[in-house]
């Protein structure tokens, strides 16, 4: 392979159903799934190496640097990664590594769907903090 590339897949609400087929195809093409533990059981009919994540992200950071580019690596993100997920963590901890992020439904879209609003005039915030201990307060 020698590409230091991994995928990170958005995969919705957790409902499989909700799971774009462009994630689905990463999911499914990949060697290794990394994600957290009720993430990682959506797909547990799939026979593939699985990393959980934990609150300690260095260890699938080690994991990351030592087999990108020898293994297919697919990193589930709840919701949509571009929105207060682990993509911006990864990118700043793994510059030599080529992340592609694949959208996902966020669970923003999801809820505001299923109340029958419209969020184009809405805002997201979080108070959550992150391992880095910013709470990337401007959705990244």
């Amino acid at each position: 392979m020698g590409d230091k590339r991994i995928y990170i897949a958005g995969i919705g609400p957790g409902n499989i159903d909700l799971v774009t087929p462009a994630a689905m195809k990463a999911i499914e093409d990949c060697d290794v799934l990394i994600g957290g533990r009720r993430n990682l059981e959506l797909f547990d009919c799939l026979m593939k190496e699985k990393v959980v994540i934990t609150s300690d992200l260095e260890p699938v950071c080690t994991y990351i640097l030592g087999n990108a580019g020898r293994k297919k690596i697919t990193v589930l993100a709840t919701g949509d990664p571009g929105i207060f997920s682990i993509s911006e963590f990864l990118k700043r901890r793994l510059p030599d590594v080529k992340l592609e992020i694949i959208p996902g439904i966020s669970s923003f879209q999801y809820l505001c769907s299923r109340i029958g609003i419209s969020w184009h005039d809405k805002g997201i915030y979080t108070s959550r903090r992150f391992p880095d201990g910013d709470s990337h307060k401007n959705g990244g």
